[in-house]
C-alpha cells in the first residue's frame, strides 16, 4: 500500500487560514498568503532539522577516484543531515568490513604519511574531505543521512517531512504568537508533546559518542565487532 501523499502548501495554509480566524477570505489571496507560508515553510525546516525522520533516509555510496580527497554531495542529500559516514578498503568485498570514518582533520594528519586501505577521517565542508588520501580503486565511502527538502513555494507543492500535523501545530503556534493570541503557547506546548513522541518513534538505532578530540564515534549497537576498528591518529 502506498503512503499517503503529503499534503500540498495550499491544504496547509487553508486549514492555517481557518484556525487563525481569517477563512473567510480566498485561500489564494489576501495580505496574510505570504507570511502564512513563511510560518508553513519555517515550521517544516525546523522539523527537518529536529527528527530522523525514517522516510526520508538514504545510503548513497561514493567511490572516490585514485588521490581524489574531496567528494561532492549528491543532489538529494542534506548537508547538515547526515547520521553516518562509514568507509571500506578496496579488497574489502565479503563482508563489507566497513568502519565509521572520525569527523575532524586537522593540520598533523595532513603533515603525517600513513599507509591504511582506506580513509578514517572526514570534514564537512563546501565538499567531503577525506583523509588519508587513496591511491587505488575500489575503495567506497558509505554514507547515511536524510534526503534534502524538495521546493516547497507553490501551491501545489508538497510537504517532504511525513509530519502533517506537527508541521500544521507549529505554524500554528507561530501564527498565533505573531497575531497576539493569547493561547498560541498551549499550541507549542502540544507541538512539543507531538514532538518528542515523534523524536521517539523515529529515533536512530546507532548511537554517538564524543572522543577527546571532539570528533565523532559511531557505534553500532548490533555488531560489537565494529567498536574495536578505531582510528585515533
Amino acid at each position: 500500500m502506498a503512503l499517503t501523499p503529503n499534503k500540498t502548501l495550499q491544504e496547509l495554509r487553508d486549514k492555517l487560514r481557518v484556525r487563525l480566524g481569517f477563512g473567510a477570505q480566498s485561500s489564494k489571496s489576501g495580505p496574510q498568503t505570504k507570511i502564512l507560508n513563511d510560518f508553513i515553510q519555517e515550521a517544516q525546516e525546523d522539523l527537518y532539522k529536529e527528527v530522523d525522520w525514517k522516510q526520508l533516509r538514504k545510503v548513497w555510496i561514493l567511490k572516490p577516484g585514485i588521490d581524489q580527497q574531496y567528494l561532492d554531495y549528491p543532489d538529494d542529500m542534506g548537508p547538515n543531515r547526515i547520521l553516518q559516514i562509514a568507509s571500506r578498503s578496496a579488497d574489502s568485498i565479503s563482508p563489507p568490513n566497513y568502519c565509521d570514518m572520525i569527523e575532524g582533520i586537522e593540520i598533523q594528519h595532513l603533515n603525517k604519511k600513513v599507509d591504511y586501505d582506506k580513509p578514517t577521517r572526514y570534514e564537512l565542508r563546501n565538499q567531503i574531505e577525506t583523509w588519508p588520501i587513496m591511491n587505488e580503486i575500489g575503495t567506497e565511502i558509505r554514507i547515511e543521512g536524510l534526503i534534502r527538502l524538495e521546493r516547497f513555494e507553490f501551491d501545489s507543492d508538497r510537504l517532504t517531512v511525513p509530519g502533517d500535523g506537527l508541521v500544521s501545530l507549529l505554524a500554528l503556534s507561530k501564527a498565533k504568537n505573531h497575531y497576539r493570541h493569547n493561547d498560541w503557547q498551549e499550541y507549542l506546548r502540544d507541538y512539543n508533546v507531538q514532538l518528542n513522541r515523534a523524536k521517539s518513534r523515529n529515533s536512530y538505532n546507532k548511537r554517538y559518542t564524543r572522543k577527546s578530540d571532539n570528533s565523532r564515534r559511531y557505534q553500532d549497537s548490533f555488531n560489537p565487532t565494529i567498536l574495536d576498528q578505531r582510528f585515533d591518529i
